[in-house]
């Protein structure tokens, strides 16, 4: 685990982000404040976890107003219109199958790997496929081909080495059929925020938090996105806690290291919309070169 920059500029940046969104859910300030607090004197301990599940439970109960943003996935809609494969990399709990298979008919397979045991979600038995991984890509199932829609969702940064990363994404470009894209979801920044937005459904960024955010230098912006991260996912045990996060630029190189064109990209920033736990959030779509 990297040594985080824990400055008081992201410890503030980190209050007003979640004190912002859990007032407009209705939510006490005070939780946040007792959150932040929490979080900040004991990032990654396991004595924190049973706390920190108490505040979002009772954060969740005060809830008053709903999450304002649609769901980002209808931004693909008429990609999902045109795929007959598609495979999840990281599809931990299946909602992402089990969403795919209930709403799109044409959809013939669906495929999901993932480094823990299979979720007890109802799946499509007749076109759904589980693969338990191991963390290195060492076993990735090779009779998979074909594939029109590969999704790579908040995963990559778990990856143990950048080697791991590069045999999943090679062995993702021979399974993509030539004019399929692969999307990819990161908790990223770029060495200068974007105000140009133009993702195909309403997104509610802050431009006030995000600029605050950027104005961080490099090191902060890695605690902020980690430390954040870690409050998302503290109940996925199966999680491997690597540090091994990147500036967006660099998961650009490495998907062109092994093929990939970015084809198009949105960096959503920090928002404010009544959600209790999100993040930085980067999604790039690319295709074969």
């Amino acid at each position: 685990m990297s040594r985080l920059d824990k400055t008081r500029h992201v410890y503030e940046l980190l209050l007003e982000f979640y004190s912002r969104n859990f007032l407009y859910a209705g939510v006490n300030e005070e939780l946040a404040y007792n959150l932040i607090n929490l979080v900040w004197e004991h990032t990654f301990e396991a004595d924190s976890v049973q706390t920190i599940k108490k505040i979002f439970k009772e954060a969740k109960k005060q809830c008053k107003n709903k999450v304002v943003e649609e769901d980002f996935l209808n931004a693909f809609h008429q990609n999902f219109l045109k795929v007959e494969r598609f495979l999840d990399v990281g599809a931990n709990r299946l909602d992402l199958l089990k969403t795919l298979g209930e709403n799109y008919e044409n959809i013939e397979n669906l495929y999901a790997i993932d480094t823990k045991e299979k979720s007890e979600i109802t799946l499509p038995n007749n076109k759904s496929f589980y693969f338990k991984v191991d963390n290195y890509s060492q076993n990735l199932p090779e009779e998979l081909s074909n594939i029109d829609f590969i999704n790579i969702q908040f995963v990559l940064h778990h990856f143990p080495d950048d080697s791991s990363i590069i045999r999943l994404l090679n062995w993702c470009y021979r399974i993509l059929e030539k004019d399929g894209i692969v999307v990819l979801w990161e908790e990223s920044f770029e060495k200068k925020w974007n105000k140009n937005l133009n993702f195909p459904v309403k997104v509610f960024t802050d431009e006030n938090l995000t600029e605050k955010f950027y104005r961080l230098n490099t090191s902060e912006k890695f605690a902020f996105i980690q430390i954040n991260d870690w409050l998302i996912n503290f109940s996925n045990s199966h999680l491997q806690w690597t540090s091994n996060y990147k500036m967006w630029y660099d998961w650009v190189k490495i998907f062109a290291s092994v093929g990939f064109q970015l084809e198009d990209y949105w960096n959503l920033g920090l928002r404010v919309n009544g959600k209790l736990k999100q993040g930085v959030h980067i999604i790039g779509m690319f295709k074969k070169k």
